[in-house]
């Protein structure tokens, strides 16, 4: 048997890769989670659709994916302010050298933005299965689980008050990038000192 790789859409419908234009809703991240290989007999010119079956096998697979993604962006900052308090307590502790204390301001900067970037790499990956999710759902005609907490919260009609309506995501990469300015701080001042 010769393998041939193939993009499938939510329908099961083949798109043969090189052949006509992709559809705009394919051009995206999600396209490579929606590539499979599919095997081809010799002499067959198209290769069988994936069943019913082997679409909620997916579905079940990016599902598992999504849940483990979305567990390890929100690791992502309970670590790094591990780390970063253990550099600043070397880096605003009192009789520590110079030296020490721009190593681990310097360190505390980097770590940050560590964080950030892998945190933001998680989350987009979380985001591409969710969209995914989104659409293989609402294509199924079941109900769409998988949407961001504004929409459900809109759609069961309730409010989203104070605090709780800033995007955690985005208050943890501020809250990162502020431990990052301090230990540059840090480093800065031990240069000067």
């Amino acid at each position: 048997m010769l393998g041939v790789t193939c993009l499938a859409d939510l329908n099961g419908r083949s798109i043969a890769e090189g052949e006509g234009d992709l559809p705009p809703r394919w051009v995206s991240p999600v396209t490579r989670a929606n590539t499979v290989s599919l095997p081809k007999a010799i002499g067959d010119s198209v290769a069988s659709q994936p069943s019913q079956e082997e679409r909620l096998v997916m579905y079940q697979v990016i599902a598992a994916r999504h849940m483990g993604l979305d567990q390890m962006v929100w690791q992502v900052p309970g670590i790094a302010l591990t780390a970063q308090a253990f550099l600043m307590t070397i880096g605003l502790g009192p009789g520590v050298g110079h030296l020490a204390r721009f190593v681990s301001g310097l360190l505390s900067l980097v770590i940050a933005a560590m964080s950030v970037q892998l945190l933001m790499r998680h989350r987009l990956s979380a985001r591409a299965d969710a969209v995914w999710l989104e659409d293989f759902e609402r294509t199924q005609g079941w109900t769409v689980m998988h949407r961001p907490l504004g929409d459900r919260c809109a759609q069961f009609g309730v409010q989203m008050r104070g605090m709780a309506r800033l995007r955690s995501y985005s208050v943890w990469i501020a809250g990162l990038a502020i431990f990052g300015l301090v230990g540059l701080g840090i480093a800065v001042s031990a240069t000067f000192s």
